[in-house]
C-alpha cells in the first residue's frame, strides 16, 4: 500500500525529506484504525438469528479493548443491543449492574 501511494506522488512535488515525512504521516494517519470507544458499544446490536452467546462474545470482544469502562454503562449498552426476549426482560427486571451479573443470569 505504501509503495502504491509513493508511486502516485507527482514528480517534483516533494522538495525535502521533511516534506515527504509529513505527507507520509498524513497518509498513514488517515488509514489508521482507531481503537474502540465506550460509545461504540452502543452501536453493537444482536443480529437476527444470532444466539445470546454469540452476541455476548462479540460484545465482549469489543469491550475488552476499551479502557476505563464503567460497569453500569457497559450493561446499559449490552441490554440496549439485545433483541427483546425473556432474557432482556430479566436483565431489566433484576437491574443487573455488571457484566458478571449478566453472565450469571445467562
Amino acid at each position: 500500500m505504501a509503495l502504491k501511494w509513493f508511486s502516485g506522488i507527482p514528480y517534483g512535488t516533494v522538495n525535502s525529506f521533511r516534506d515527504f515525512a509529513i505527507r507520509f504521516e498524513e497518509q498513514v494517519a488517515a488509514n489508521k484504525v482507531k481503537p474502540p470507544h465506550m460509545n461504540d458499544l452502543f452501536d453493537i446490536k444482536q443480529k437476527e438469528g444470532e444466539s445470546l452467546k454469540e452476541y455476548l462474545n462479540r460484545f465482549c470482544e469489543v469491550s475488552v479493548c476499551i479502557q476505563d469502562l464503567r460497569d453500569e454503562m457497559v450493561v446499559d449498552a449490552f441490554v440496549k443491543g439485545l433483541q427483546a426476549n425473556p432474557f432482556s426482560d430479566s436483565l431489566l427486571r433484576n437491574r443487573v449492574m455488571s457484566m458478571t451479573e449478566v453472565q450469571d443470569e445467562f
